[in-house]
Parts: structure tokens; C-alpha cells; sequence
């Protein structure tokens, strides 16, 4: 998959599994995370007075993985929902995304991806 169409896949996924009310965008780049344990983050840079902005980063080398590509794309999503102000520190905050997880699986987001 490419930026391009992972962008187009945020727009479908943030309208069919979030009800839109994800950021109408948020960049999404692909990045070679080899040398690390992660397949994909989320980021945000929180500005004084200004709106947080998102990026997603995924590995590159799932690029011809769609299924993997795919869910990995809906867990960064559920990160950018649960943490709209960059703010992760653990805790209670676990639980609310295997939750929010359940909750995209019950709404079909992951079918025919696990």
C-alpha cells in the first residue's frame, strides 16, 4: 500500500468506524522501523493555543502486507482517538484502548484481517 491510499483508507475508516470524529486528515508516512519493535505510531505535537496535530507512521516493510497494513492502520487510529492531546501514561488509559479495540472489532473493522 501506499501513503496515498492509506490516506484514502483513514478518510473510509475514520467515517465508517469512528462516526468522522477523527481529524478530517492526518498525515500518514511510511517509515523503515526495522531496527525497533513497533510496526506503526502515532504522534502528536501539542502547540500553546493551537489544535494537536497527528501524524501515523508505519513501517514500510508491510507495505505488500494489506491485512497487516490495515490493522495496523485502525491501531494507530484508536491511539489518535484515546489520546487527542499526545498524553499516553499507562494506567487506566490501557484499558480504555482494549476497549476501544473491542469496540472497532464488534463494528466489523477487523474482518478479514484477523
Amino acid at each position: 500500500m501506499t501513503e496515498k491510499q492509506l490516506t484514502r483508507l483513514y478518510k473510509t475508516y475514520n467515517r465508517k468506524f469512528f462516526d468522522g470524529k477523527l481529524p478530517e486528515t492526518i498525515p500518514i508516512v511510511l517509515v523503515d522501523m526495522s531496527q525497533g519493535e513497533d510496526i506503526g505510531v502515532c504522534t502528536t505535537v501539542q502547540l500553546q493555543g493551537v489544535v494537536p496535530l497527528h501524524s501515523i507512521y508505519l513501517d514500510s516493510s508491510l507495505k505488500d502486507r494489506d491485512p497487516l497494513m490495515k490493522f495496523s492502520l485502525l491501531h494507530e487510529m484508536a491511539h489518535a482517538k484515546l489520546h487527542p492531546d499526545g498524553t499516553h501514561d499507562g494506567g487506566p488509559a490501557e484499558r480504555a484502548f482494549d476497549d476501544e479495540m473491542l469496540r472497532l472489532a464488534c463494528r466489523g473493522a477487523f474482518h478479514k484481517l484477523w
